[in-house]
């Protein structure tokens, strides 16, 4: 199981996405009683388009490890991408219960404010978030587009040029301050924006 394992991990790095499934899966028939080879084989079937081996994956890694707030994220942002708002608020706000302010779920709670049209509220957990160390590109479009659609155009615009400095090649923020300068009647730069992206 322990050589399945590594050799699978480096197939996962190459993105050989099919042969380290194939192998987590022979893992987990040897050795059926730990949670993280159901997690990471969820995480592989889930880049393979796999929604439905993902979450029964990401279900069984939370029957082995039912505190582990990683886990509940993993499955709350598959249900977020399948519209499941009450499920997905579920499990983020369970693993929150086990590991009070885990900065992933804390954005994770954000994206579902975002995801469900309460933006301002969406900003103040992004922060929040922030705040216990959650840094990723996906805070800072999130953010960006609750600011946008808030019509806080000119606090969007600061927020995705302050993204673009940590994540310069993110062309979802350029795309966010394309539509701010735009409703903000910057033509220039709104055309120059639209072009980049």
């Amino acid at each position: 199981a322990s050589a399945l394992l590594s050799r699978a991990q480096a197939y996962w790095g190459l993105n050989r996405l099919v042969e380290a499934e194939k192998d987590y899966t022979e893992a987990i028939r040897l050795v059926s009683n730990f949670g993280a080879l159901y997690r990471d084989r969820a995480q592989i079937r889930f880049g393979l388009g796999n929604q439905d081996g993902a979450m029964a994956d990401f279900t069984v890694a939370l029957e082995k490890d039912p505190f582990d707030a990683d886990n509940y994220a993993n499955r709350g942002s598959l249900k977020l991408l399948q519209y499941d708002f009450a499920g997905a608020g579920e499990d983020i706000r369970k693993g929150l219960f086990w590991q009070k302010g885990h900065p992933r779920s804390e954005y994770m709670l954000g994206l579902l404010h975002y995801s469900t049209g309460r933006y301002s509220d969406a900003v103040a957990q992004i922060d929040r978030a922030r705040d216990l160390g959650f840094r990723g590109s996906e805070a800072s479009i999130t953010r960006a587009r609750s600011l946008y659609y808030l019509g806080t155009h000119e606090a969007a615009i600061r927020e995705t040029a302050e993204g673009l400095q940590a994540f310069p090649a993110q062309y979802d923020l350029t795309e966010i301050r394309a539509r701010a300068r735009l409703a903000r009647r910057d033509f220039a730069l709104a055309l120059a924006d639209a072009e980049a992206v």
